[in-house]
């Protein structure tokens, strides 16, 4: 019990208990870097995971399988006295021929929402945000943490026809979920979302979630190349949606934003 054991180490040299550690917690192995299809830790909801950052430049990834549809959360907790610095990041596990990542990636310096869409599950990956790119400098049996997925109660407003609003992320990795009935015909969706603050480096993805589809069926980040404000103008069927705003850049600090609908 290693990870364990140094996670208890870590809070009784400070006086310091969390994160609380379950009774029924699971150690990561390596290897499980994602180096194979096979090399990942196979996680299920509410399953609490302690792993460290173990070497220089090392990677654990967890792979969750979850059906459409789900309000997720990945929750990263470190003991006091941790040495990690971490960056998660979310993925799809691939699906309509696509490699992993190819359809949905999201990172974040602390907790990942996310809603799950389509078939094929998702990777999480725990890494220290000084291995991103050609840097494999952090890693040590010190670089510790505990991991949970488990579902997720973002805030959901109602909107209708011609809505307007302002409203405010909770923090860089969270979701903020738009309800929109549309009918038994569909019909003309726009949705226009545009940050508060330039200098907070909110960087907001619109995704339409249909629920009858299961799937996703528009999206956009950013409305053209000088502008990193979405805008979706897309035709969508009958039935229920949501209408997902999340932010994509790690070290965005303000989160506020402004969003105009029109649905005919």
């Amino acid at each position: 019990m290693r990870f364990l054991l140094a996670l208890v180490l870590l809070a009784a040299s400070t006086g310091c208990n969390d994160p609380e550690i379950h009774s029924n917690a699971l150690e990561e192995h390596e290897p499980n870097d994602g180096t194979s299809a096979t090399e990942h830790e196979t996680a299920t909801l509410a399953e609490q995971w302690l792993g460290a950052i173990g070497t220089a430049g090392d990677v654990d990834v967890y792979f969750v399988d979850v059906a459409p549809g789900q309000r997720l959360v990945a929750r990263l907790a470190l003991g006091t006295g941790s040495e990690l610095q971490p960056l998660l990041t979310v993925m799809d596990a691939g699906r309509g021929g696509k490699a992993a990542g190819g359809d949905y990636v999201k990172l974040a310096t602390g907790d990942v929402q996310w809603v799950s869409m389509g078939q094929g599950g998702y990777y999480v990956i725990v890494r220290d945000v000084r291995n991103v790119g050609s840097s494999t400098t952090a890693g040590s049996p010190q670089h510790t943490y505990s991991l949970i997925i488990e579902a997720a109660t973002p805030p959901v407003v109602t909107l209708h026809g011609s809505d307007t609003g302002y409203d405010v992320l909770g923090s860089a990795g969270a979701i903020q979920l738009y309800e929109l009935d549309a009918g038994s015909g569909g019909g003309d969706l726009l949705f226009d979302v545009k940050r508060e603050i330039a200098t907070g480096k909110l960087d907001a993805r619109v995704i339409v979630y249909s629920l009858t589809e299961e799937d996703w069926v528009a999206r956009q980040d950013d409305r053209s190349g000088s502008s990193v404000d979405p805008l979706v103008d897309a035709p969508i069927g009958g039935g229920l949606h949501w209408l997902v705003v999340e932010n994509v850049e790690p070290t965005a600090t303000a989160f506020g934003f402004e969003y105009a609908l029109t649905f005919q």
